[in-house]
């Protein structure tokens, strides 16, 4: 019989995130959250904010990154307030950086032995949190299967050691869709963040919980407009109450008979 761990909520302590997006809780934890949007959008900024807040309580957390390195990585935080403590974490392994692709790239073999060590990782420091920056950046080098191997093996070792791991995900230019492949059906909560129109055609910065499974949130889906605050990461403006629609457009293909269809 497997015990699975009680449900705790942790604290973003990016306070407007918390109180108004996540309900006053936090994010879940032993849970797993999506963070998905076009780039450039704040998704780094959220979880970088994140792991400083609970590395400053004590936590220790692991960011995978398959995108870039580590001195770039801290360098993009260097106008934030919390950049020498980001520095700091990192440093000494508060904050463990893993990955950072080499020159000649990574396949498969060396993206699971990753993940592996990942795991090793997490038990010898007892982190409490893990950062996967980017979970699309996988489907460059893996196999659907593997993929889906790897998200199974990611929602067990969150049970298994009581963590709260975030997926970060990368929406395709011109497309709204909100899942992937394989991350909806181990996500607690996803978090979308994005642009969106609104009624006076000025595009808007927006964030929105989209619940997943209910017994963590009963909230409204309303976006809020958001911005990068370089004192506390970020900060909501106010709730995007006027009709709105995605950011991104329908793109014509260029063969009507198919837009037809």
């Amino acid at each position: 019989m497997i015990i699975l761990p009680r449900l705790k909520f942790v604290k973003t302590g990016m306070s407007d995130i918390d109180e108004k997006i996540l309900a006053n809780k936090g994010l879940p934890r032993p849970g797993t959250i999506y963070i998905l949007g076009h780039p450039g959008v704040g998704k780094t900024t959220f979880v970088a904010t994140y792991l400083v807040n609970r590395a400053k309580e004590g936590e220790k957390g692991v960011y995978v990154s398959l995108i870039e390195n580590k001195e770039l990585f801290i360098e993009h935080f260097r106008e934030f307030s919390f950049y020498n403590d980001l520095a700091k974490f990192i440093e000494n392994n508060t904050i463990y950086f893993a990955g950072a692709p080499p020159v000649y790239g990574y396949d498969s073999k060396r993206i699971l032995d990753l993940f592996e060590n990942v795991g090793n990782l997490i038990n010898s420091l007892n982190a409490k949190n893990l950062v996967i920056d980017s979970i699309n950046a996988l489907t460059l080098y893996l196999k659907m299967q593997q993929i889906r191997t790897l998200i199974t093996r990611l929602y067990y070792l969150t049970i298994d050691n009581d963590l709260t791991i975030i997926l970060i995900g990368e929406l395709p230019l011109f497309s709204t869709s909100t899942y992937s492949w394989s991350e909806e059906f181990i996500a607690d909560i996803v978090l979308l963040m994005d642009y969106v129109w609104i009624i006076s055609g000025v595009p808007r910065l927006a964030v929105r919980l989209v619940p997943v499974k209910s017994r963590m949130f009963n909230v409204a889906k309303i976006p809020y407009e958001v911005q990068v605050d370089y004192n506390n990461g970020l900060k909501l403006i106010h709730e995007l109450i006027e009709p709105y629609v995605p950011f991104a457009k329908e793109v014509s293909r260029g063969a009507g008979y198919m837009e037809e269809r």
